[in-house]
């Protein structure tokens, strides 16, 4: 392990100010460097002993204190992590350590550039979504939180800004976090960091959902016979769009991955056999159970070769544009991109009354043990069941 000591005015000269210099030298190896603390004093105020390195004396003697004492425990415990790693020691990785945790290192740029390197292209699209939105979150609580700073006190202000400024419940709180703590060890693996600051911390977060919304048939039926003004054709794409996903049980995300060769024509109609974008777990969708249903999928052929619904737009606009039909339609709830989903699952079991062990084949079967004939066995058991399922209110 390296010898550690705190050295006062390191080459002995003498200055007009009277003021000199602190360092922390280092040697390991026979080779010596010295760190500054950024801080010079005068000689009278130097006592030179461990942990009281300058007099009670000096006005900022407690401060200066610790200053130095931080900046020699950062090299003592990466040095020490070095040596529980099995790694080798050298002046150049304490060097190269202690440059990275600079103030001039903001976690914000390092967990964005984590996200571009080891998140986008790399992981689907709605992991990619929640990193983003988690950085987005961290950014608007602080843009420039530098490495030296991610301690407990941080993490529990952070946490009560998710709550109270943001309006999250536990859950959402409790996922963001988890993207913090994946950052955070990426940057412990690249020594940007010489522990994980969330070992052993416990953040006390409740687990509490929000209560899932939906529309009923009659606000559907609403929804979709209200007329749009002429000047907002964009409307009419986003209720079909919207529409689309209540009748096969799918969020925006997983219409927007939809291809045709997803969409096969069996003899009572067509049906999706394809994969959650969510989970990568088997889907199955009925088409055909839905006359509205085979009329949209009618218009999107000849628009694209793979695609079934080339004109995407970002969430938050289709979500922006939910609400503003949800307004002309005289809808009193917050419409947005889920509630298709929450809405199908409502209308075909509490509704309709479709058992949970015929309902997992539309949900994404994300709990049972997938088998290679999913698809074959999904379809032999549900046909029955939904023909006794009545969807003529939608007609």
């Amino acid at each position: 392990m390296p010898s550690i000591s705190i050295v006062f005015n390191r080459n002995n000269r003498k200055n007009k100010s009277g003021l000199y210099s602190i360092d922390i030298r280092v040697i390991q190896d026979r080779k010596i460097k010295y760190y500054p603390v950024g801080v010079k004093v005068d000689k009278k105020h130097w006592r030179g002993k461990d942990n009281q390195w300058i007099s009670d004396s000096h006005p900022y003697g407690y401060e200066i204190n610790t200053k130095i004492r931080k900046k020699k425990a950062t090299i003592e415990e990466y040095t020490h992590k070095l040596f529980m790693e099995d790694r080798i020691i050298t002046i150049d990785k304490i060097t190269d350590y202690l440059e990275k945790g600079d103030a001039a290192h903001i976690f914000n740029d390092y967990a964005e550039d984590f996200i571009s390197n080891h998140i986008k292209g790399k992981k689907a699209y709605r992991t990619w979504q929640k990193y983003h939105t988690f950085l987005k979150n961290l950014n608007d609580f602080n843009p420039t939180i530098p490495f030296r700073d991610l301690n407990e006190k941080l993490f529990f202000e952070f946490r009560d800004y998710l709550f109270h400024d943001r309006g999250q419940k536990g859950v959402t709180v409790d996922k963001a976090f988890q993207q913090f703590k994946v950052i955070v060890r990426g940057a412990v693996r690249e020594d940007f960091l010489p522990a994980d600051p969330f070992q052993y911390l416990n953040l006390g977060i409740e687990k509490t959902r929000n209560p899932r919304s939906f529309l009923s048939v009659e606000e559907i039926k609403q929804l979709r016979s209200v007329s749009l003004p002429e000047d907002r054709s964009n409307l009419e794409r986003t209720r079909e769009q919207w529409l689309f996903c209540f009748y096969v049980g799918f969020y925006l995300s997983d219409l927007y991955s939809l291809t045709w060769e997803h969409i096969k024509e069996t003899k009572r109609g067509y049906i999706i056999e394809g994969f959650r974008s969510k989970n990568g777990k088997p889907y199955l969708g009925f088409i055909y159970k839905f006359r509205h249903a085979q009329e949209i999928i009618m218009k999107q052929k000849g628009l694209n070769e793979h695609l079934v619904f080339p004109e995407q737009i970002s969430e938050p606009v289709f979500n922006r544009q939910l609400k503003d039909l949800a307004q002309l339609a005289g809808l009193d709830k917050s419409l947005n991109n889920k509630m298709a989903r929450h809405s199908f699952q409502q209308f075909i079991t509490a509704q309709k009354g479709l058992a949970p062990q015929y309902s997992k084949y539309l949900a994404g079967h994300s709990d049972e043990k997938m088998t290679e004939n999913y698809y074959e066995v999904g379809r032999k058991e549900l046909e029955p069941q939904l023909e006794m399922i009545d969807t003529s209110d939608f007609d």
